[in-house]
């Protein structure tokens, strides 16, 4: 019952959200409340880089890459904070290492309302890559808190997985989907 009711909140709040937007009603304070609410039931943390305001389309036509390398490099400098896709798909070549401690991913909340295609072509790659001991000069390069929830990774024909997770501890991967790879993890 609880499960549902958080569900029928997190709609809710989401309708109401985009009713909002579509009327041009929607100012920096009706914004600001809709989204807090929004982030708490998410379990957003610190401050929302929504990766919408560094330029990206999240329309399935533009290359996001830039924009969302732009967000990620702003979360890098704010953690703990979450970084926001909202509705849409979102393409891309490559993200870099995303293992951030604190950081936490989150799209919006539905079934394939959030899609991350990547669209690298060479051969081997990984979709979205979260490794602790890439370049680490400490003796225990663990990532801790990592989060992510809400997000569909699509790849292609030469993307090995859709998720490269290695050290990353006390993490959550929740509502995730991964297509079009090898291998999903």
């Amino acid at each position: 019952a609880v499960l549902y009711m958080k569900d029928n909140l997190v709609n809710s709040i989401h309708d109401m959200l985009e009713l909002f937007m579509d009327s041009g009603r929607f100012d920096k304070f009706v914004s600001e409340s809709l989204v807090d609410g929004y982030s708490k039931i998410y379990n957003m943390v610190g401050d929302i880089i929504n990766v919408k305001n560094f330029g990206a389309f999240g329309d399935g036509l533009h290359d996001d890459t830039l924009a969302i390398k732009n967000a990620i490099a702003e979360a890098k400098t704010k953690v703990p904070c979450t970084l926001y896709f909202p509705k849409g798909e979102y393409l891309y070549t490559d993200l870099g290492n995303l293992a951030i401690e604190g950081l936490a991913i989150v799209g919006d909340h539905g079934y394939k309302s959030v899609v991350l295609r990547c669209i690298n072509m060479n051969v081997g790659h990984h979709a979205i890559k979260f490794d602790a001991f890439e370049n680490s000069t400490t003796i225990t390069p663990f990532c801790y808190g990592l989060q992510v929830r809400n997000i569909h990774v699509m790849g292609n024909e030469n993307t090995d997985s859709a998720f490269y997770i290695r050290g990353c501890v006390h993490s959550v991967f929740e509502n995730i989907y991964a297509g079009e790879c090898q291998n999903a993890v």
